[in-house]
């Protein structure tokens, strides 16, 4: 299928799930507790909705026009979601590009396996990929706290982790941080190399 217009707002809202019905009534009245034991009574791929809602509910809101916001991103219903994906997958730039513009404005479960098996399937994807670079293994450190790792994952309610691994002993550091600047995680690595020493590479 390829979907050759991007959806409207009024076709968001008018297909509206049970997850979003749901989640948009405890958001109104705040009974949040009901909406936790409701998973039970869904099946599985509602119930990991819920569930990802429940744990993002103090970013929940509720636009004018009915639709449901978790920060700054976008809930998709269950039944528009495929179509979001292709709509996300035009122009055919691969799979990290796709799941990109995709985390930029919109959530819901499992986005990244339904583009992982959009980008197999995908003709033009397949016959213009090139072939992975191949893997560089580290050397480790023989000696602790030298060389130190450092890498940033996030999370969907926006928030940033700074993970900070020692080559030699494998001991991990995480901490939470607003953004990958340095000005702003220059205190995370002076907290964290006065635990573990200042190491000679990072």
């Amino acid at each position: 299928m390829t979907c050759s217009t991007a959806l409207t707002v009024p076709e968001i809202a008018d297909c509206e799930d049970v997850v979003i019905g749901r989640a948009k009534e405890a958001f109104a009245n705040r009974k949040w507790k009901r909406f936790q034991d409701e998973t039970r009574a869904l099946d599985s791929e509602d119930c990991r909705a819920m569930q990802h809602i429940w744990k993002g509910r103090s970013e929940l809101l509720v636009s004018p026009e009915g639709l449901l916001l978790c920060g700054q991103w976008l809930v998709i219903p269950r039944c528009l979601q495929s179509q979001v994906v292709e709509l996300a997958h035009q122009g055919h730039q691969g799979t990290a590009k796709t799941k990109a513009r995709l985390r930029s404005k919109v959530w819901f479960p499992r986005i990244d396996a339904m583009v992982d098996k959009l980008v197999r399937r995908c003709h033009p994807c397949t016959i213009t990929a090139r072939d992975p670079a191949p893997v560089v293994t580290e050397t480790p450190s023989t000696q602790p706290c030298s060389q130190i790792s450092l890498d940033f994952g996030s999370f969907p309610d926006g928030w940033l982790t700074a993970v900070m691994i020692d080559s030699c002993t494998r001991f991990p550091v995480v901490e939470l941080v607003v953004s990958t600047a340095f000005e702003h995680d220059s205190p995370v690595l002076e907290k964290t190399f006065a635990l573990l020493g200042l190491p000679d590479e990072v």
